[in-house]
């Protein structure tokens, strides 16, 4: 059988602006595909760019908002002044400028009837781990959210300014940059129950994310019901190597 050939989409970039000190977000006009809609929200697309030899390079950017009325759709960016291609392109992304994409892919939902449920990311899981919570809030889920982050300075945080209100949401902020252990050790501190049915949906650097797949290997008397762990990088790897090292982790 034929392998089926991806399409690439093609855009325009309409706004592009800092929302915190360390986020860039680039909205992009959506009014010609039809196939992206609200179910899309705290997805992901396949960026393309080009390298310095002029081949393409890929990577994985979140969706952060989908709006079908105004036919737009918001991409965050980390703004870290990296060399790479995707860190150079959102810096020098200009409105008019063209967008070339491939997706978006789907994201990964929480199971919304369990009964307690941690979050764990940092600033590159931030848009999904935005989406999550926004859609708890829209199903009046009243369950304990448990949510650790980390960014590189506090005023990140305010990325999650709209949700801190809520009841149920309990947010601890961890203000440095690639603080794996500071990540485990929020998570370790938690009195889980081991009688709730619980949920756990952790994504980020990949060293940070083992840290905490070898604690629960070791721990096997805390299970969870629905469990999600995603490394999205590694710090000092291209993405091309981080994916290769990926393959070998233990989900």
């Amino acid at each position: 059988m034929e392998k089926k050939k991806r399409v690439i989409n093609r855009s325009t970039i309409l706004e592009t602006s800092l929302i915190t000190p360390n986020l860039r977000r680039i909205l992009v006009d959506i009014s010609k595909f039809e196939h992206i809609d609200l179910k899309d929200r705290g997805g992901y697309i396949k960026l393309s760019v080009l390298n310095e030899e002029g081949e393409e390079v890929l990577r994985s950017i979140s969706v952060s908002t989908v709006d079908t009325e105004k036919k737009t759709m918001s991409l965050d960016f980390v703004h870290h002044g990296g060399l790479g291609p995707g860190a150079k392109f959102a810096r020098e992304a200009k409105v008019g400028g063209e967008i070339s994409f491939y997706g978006p892919g789907p994201r990964r939902d929480v199971e919304q009837s369990l009964e307690e449920f941690i979050f764990i990311g940092d600033m590159t899981a931030f848009p999904a781990i935005k989406v999550q919570l926004e859609l708890m809030i829209e199903n009046d889920i009243k369950s304990p959210v448990e949510v650790i982050l980390e960014a590189k300075s506090s005023e990140d945080f305010e990325y999650f300014e709209h949700l801190t209100h809520r009841e149920n949401f309990n947010f601890k902020f961890i203000e440095g940059n690639f603080t794996a252990l500071e990540l485990l050790n929020g998570f370790k501190e938690m009195a889980l129950s081991s009688e709730k049915s619980k949920s756990l949906w952790c994504a980020g650097e990949r060293l940070a994310i083992n840290e905490v797949r070898t604690y629960l290997k070791d721990h096997p008397q805390i299970s969870f019901i629905d469990k999600y762990t995603s490394s999205y990088w590694q710090c000092g790897l291209t993405q091309n190597e981080h994916s290769q090292l990926k393959k070998t982790d233990i989900s």
